[in-house]
């Protein structure tokens, strides 16, 4: 049975309960969460929640399709004019992987392919010097072609060179 990863497009706020029910019915799937750190004033919480809003990928046969998209919550299988739309595996993978390692991940959408965006980002840097300014944040970045997507989420560094000293103390 060849199995390809689909996309799902599923009532608002039922991804869970979506992919729990294909969970039931043995049928492999994938709800990316998102861990997000939320502050309100001086408390912080921890907030998990999809991070695509109505979607959920499901790897499933051509034959199991008809039975994926009638489960409750379920609105329909995302389409193009060719057909279903097949997430590669890799590409799920690597939305598992980053997932994973990464918290406070966003999205946006791409229209242009990245193996283009870099040739042309090449094409304009060639023999050109610069420095590199270190900053505090790094952005840790991968792209999704297939899916037209580019996950990111930023990291914190932790600054070596600040000196710890007591707010209001006096030397004397």
């Amino acid at each position: 049975m060849d199995c390809n990863w689909y996309i799902l497009c599923t009532k608002p706020k039922l991804e869970r309960k979506v992919a729990q029910s294909l969970r039931e019915l043995h049928i492999q799937n994938y709800c990316p969460i998102n861990k997000r750190v939320q502050k309100w004033g001086k408390r912080q919480e921890t907030i998990y929640e999809p991070l695509f809003g109505s979607y959920v990928f499901v790897k499933a046969s051509k034959a199991q399709l008809s039975t994926v998209s009638l489960l409750p919550g379920v609105v329909q299988l995302v389409h193009n004019t060719r057909g279903f739309i097949i997430a590669p595996d890799s590409e799920v993978k690597s939305l598992k992987e980053f997932m994973k390692a990464h918290q406070n991940v966003r999205f946006a959408n791409t229209k242009q392919n990245a193996l283009q965006a870099l040739q042309l980002a090449q094409a304009y840097l060639v023999d050109v010097e610069g420095t590199v300014i270190p900053t505090k944040t790094q952005l840790t970045k991968v792209l999704l072609p297939a899916l037209g997507v580019l996950l990111y989420a930023q990291e914190i560094k932790k600054s070596t060179s600040r000196t710890k000293t007591k707010v209001g103390s006096v030397n004397r």
